[in-house]
């Protein structure tokens, strides 16, 4: 079992995923996993494509938000539920004292 930081990105390798509308790498964040056991919680689980731009009030951004997410339960969804599932049999969030 490896370990992850709670607070960094998590890169998929791209023979595992990559973003279903440009074929970027993947990437997953979390924001809630058991304290005990570091198992990052489903609903604390999420992916996105690393090449999303900056957020701000830019055309660039709301474009890539348009064509990456017009369609997340069919694009994302599937892939999310493959991903957690991936990971979580791989992986735990470092947890002091816990390795």
């Amino acid at each position: 079992m490896d370990f992850v930081n709670s607070d960094q990105f998590f890169e998929f390798p791209v023979d595992v995923a990559v973003c279903p509308i440009c074929n970027a790498p993947v990437i997953a964040y979390f924001d809630e996993y058991e304290t005990d056991t570091g198992i990052v919680t489903d609903c604390g689980f999420h992916i996105d494509c690393k090449n999303e731009p900056e957020l701000g009030d830019s055309d660039t951004w709301k474009n890539w938000f348009s064509s990456h997410w017009s369609e997340p339960y069919t694009d994302w969804l599937p892939l999310e539920r493959r991903l957690y599932k991936w990971f979580t049999a791989r992986y735990r969030v470092r947890i002091e004292g816990m390795e």
